[in-house]
């Protein structure tokens, strides 16, 4: 009798325990389908707080664009830092053109040429030119095109737009401060054949389809996209991944003859050393001083080839009015 009534409340706890976890299941279910239902993603949630950052610089600019030449850079980690800053990079390709030209780091980690394609459309009219950064990398990352929203403008590039004043943008955060060992260096560049060689085989022509839709998005939208190799430690690389550089080497010089466009490539003429980089892809301040010296040189020529000239003049009327923020973001269906 005992162990029956034993038994009886143990089962009729455990069914007491299963219908509130199942209760809690469906609550939760209902939650995350909501959130899945908003077209608002989460800082801390589908994106990374380093993507967040690019997509606030982005929704800055649509608010109130520069008056003078704009150049933006697209990319990875690598290309996140590979410049010194937004205003040492436009400093550089100011003093170069004798005006002043706005360059802007649009670079965050582990990006995909999917959410470079869906950026060029928010870019503000009269965007001048568009780097878009490569390496091996990038094509790896397997075929997934996610939404890109932009948040609201930030309250002071905001207030700034209807005061007609230039508000500026942050640059972007480092993150590749620590310096690996050289063996450490050299393992990873031994790995890279064995752990990502497979992906970048199956998936490499998916992203140079996918690389293609961005440059073709950019000249749609009157930019002028170019092609950029992104910083490598060919001094611990040396020949180990000669075969997938080779192949998207080709792949993206063929590209750009067929789309009419440049690739620059001027990593051997940078003279970075093993001691500019953190790992193989990122370089440290010596690597970042190298860099952005020679995109500057590249920007300034690109600069004179398009005839991208000076902004002009300001009226000195009183009653000039500040120059509009840029047409509502497209939606998504629009890329």
């Amino acid at each position: 009798m005992q162990r029956t009534l034993t038994r009886r409340v143990v089962t009729a706890v455990a069914i007491s325990v299963g219908t509130v976890a199942l209760v809690a299941c469906v609550l939760v279910g209902a939650g995350a389908n909501s959130s899945a239902a908003s077209p608002q993603p989460t800082a801390r949630g589908e994106y990374s707080l380093d993507f967040v950052r690019v997509l606030q610089l982005v929704a800055d600019l649509r608010a109130r664009p520069p008056a003078q030449p704009l150049v933006c850079l697209l990319g990875g980690s690598s290309a996140r830092e590979c410049t010194i800053s937004n205003d040492s990079w436009s400093d550089r390709v100011s003093s170069l053109r004798g005006y002043r030209v706005k360059c802007v780091n649009l670079g965050s980690k582990h990006r995909m040429f999917t959410q470079d394609r869906r950026i060029v459309g928010y870019l503000p009219q009269g965007t001048d030119i568009v780097y878009v950064g490569v390496n091996v990398g990038r094509f790896c990352n397997g075929p997934y095109d996610p939404a890109v929203i932009l948040p609201e403008p930030s309250k002071a590039v905001a207030g700034a737009a209807k005061g007609g004043a230039q508000a500026s943008s942050a640059d972007a955060a480092r993150a590749s401060t620590k310096v690996l060992p050289d063996w450490r260096k050299r393992q990873i560049a031994q790995q890279w054949m064995v752990k990502r060689w497979p992906n970048f085989r199956a998936r490499w022509r998916w992203n140079l389809r996918a690389l293609e839709r961005v440059c073709r998005r950019s000249l749609a939208r009157g930019q002028h996209p170019v092609i950029i190799d992104l910083p490598r430690n060919m001094k611990i690389i040396g020949h180990l991944l000669d075969r997938p550089m080779g192949m998207y080497h080709r792949g993206c010089r063929d590209l750009a003859k067929k789309l009419g466009i440049p690739y620059v490539q001027f990593q051997s003429s940078t003279g970075l050393t093993n001691r500019d980089f953190s790992d193989l892809w990122h370089t440290i301040e010596s690597g970042q001083i190298k860099w952005e010296r020679a995109l500057a040189a590249t920007t300034a020529r690109l600069v004179k080839r398009y005839g991208i000239g000076p902004a002009p003049t300001p009226s000195p009327s009183p009653s000039a009015e500040p120059s509009p923020a840029d047409s509502p973001a497209p939606s998504e269906d629009q890329f």
